[in-house]
């Protein structure tokens, strides 16, 4: 699975690096390996959403294109943005396709290993990408209680509810994530110094 993440860094190289991942996706599943499924699963849904990712919010220009006004673009920084939302509109379902193979393999991966990082992250981001908050939370709730010794989970949860506005609950997700971190990795988030430079928090 190594050689197949090195063959990533290489766009020449990423339809290789596919075939490699479902080779060990074969070998996982054939060893009855869930954990290392789910998380070569994660990794074949990187592939195709970083396709989605390259395609996605592509837009198509409409009518006749006007002259660039470079004045008006150094005296207003949101005009060269404006003038290309006025000028063009989304193409639709630009990269939906892959987004849906994306999607495929993150959630098979969370059913091969319900507690698994690597599968619930993937899922998690892709949700949050898309804005489907609800299914966002609902994911996040599943991950938390799959896996409730995970510090991962119960900040993926905390930050799913503080997306969606639930405060108090969100804060209680961060307090148990933090409980469930090791030290040197706990002690930098509940040291504020570092965040207020050195002076003390308002909060103490």
């Amino acid at each position: 699975m190594e050689v197949a993440r090195l063959r990533l860094k290489a766009p020449i190289l990423r339809l290789q690096a596919e075939r490699l991942f479902r080779r060990a996706l074969d070998a996982a599943r054939k060893r009855k390996d869930p954990a290392l499924e789910a998380e070569v699963e994660a990794e074949i849904g990187n592939i195709y959403f970083r396709r989605y990712d390259a395609m996605a919010h592509r837009r198509v220009v409409v009518g006749a294109i006007h002259d660039f006004d470079w004045s008006m673009a150094m005296a207003n920084p949101h005009y060269t943005k404006d003038m290309l939302l006025d000028q063009t509109v989304p193409l639709p379902e630009s990269g939906e396709t892959d987004l849906a193979r994306a999607e495929e393999h993150y959630r098979a991966g969370v059913r091969s290993d319900a507690a698994s990082v690597a599968a619930n992250s993937a899922l998690l981001g892709m949700l949050a990408a898309t804005d489907r908050d609800e299914e966002l939370l609902d994911a996040a709730r599943t991950f938390a209680a799959a896996a409730d010794t995970s510090a991962d989970a119960w900040l993926a949860l905390g930050l799913a509810l503080w997306r969606l506005h639930h405060g108090m609950a969100a804060d209680s997700a961060f307090e148990r994530a933090l409980a469930r971190m090791p030290a040197a990795e706990r002690e930098p988030l509940e040291d504020l110094s570092t965040a207020t430079g050195g002076r003390p928090s308002r909060c103490a």
